[in-house]
C-alpha cells in the first residue's frame, strides 16, 4: 500500500509548480515588444574636428549588437531612443531568466512525479 498522506503532499508541490509554469507561459506569449540582442554602452567619437572626443573618446554611446541568418550586426541606438530600447531588451533578458526556471521546474517536476510513482508501489508475494 502507499502512503497517501505524501502523494498529497506531492500533489500539492505539483500544483505549485503548474502554477509557476502557467505564470511563465502567460509571460512569454503576451504580445508586448521586446528587443532581442545584446546591448552595450561606451565611449565613443562624434567626427567633429574641434570636440574634445577628437583626442579621446569622450562621448556615451549604446550599441545594440543582433545577429539576424547568421549575420551579426551593430546598431548605434539615438540617445532619444535609448530610454525605450533598453527597456525593450531589459523585456527580453527578463524572458530569458524566466525560461532557465522553466527548465529548473520541469525537473522538479519529473522528480516530483517520480516520487509519487514510488509511493504507489506495491511489492509482489
Amino acid at each position: 500500500m502507499y502512503n497517501e498522506m505524501s502523494i498529497t503532499k506531492l500533489k500539492l508541490q505539483l500544483k505549485n509548480i503548474e502554477e509557476k509554469r502557467r505564470k511563465i507561459l502567460k509571460a512569454i506569449t503576451n504580445d508586448t515588444p521586446l528587443i532581442v540582442g545584446s546591448i552595450t554602452q561606451t565611449k565613443g567619437k562624434c567626427g567633429k574636428i574641434n570636440c574634445a572626443c577628437s583626442k579621446k573618446a569622450t562621448h556615451e554611446i549604446t550599441l545594440l549588437m543582433t545577429k539576424e541568418n547568421g549575420k551579426k550586426r551593430t546598431q548605434l541606438v539615438r540617445k532619444n531612443d535609448k530610454k525605450n530600447v533598453i527597456s525593450l531588451w531589459k523585456r527580453y533578458k527578463f524572458l530569458k531568466q524566466i525560461l532557465e526556471n522553466l527548465k529548473i521546474y520541469n525537473k522538479e517536476e519529473i522528480e516530483l512525479l517520480n516520487q509519487i510513482i514510488y509511493c504507489r508501489k506495491k511489492n509482489y508475494e
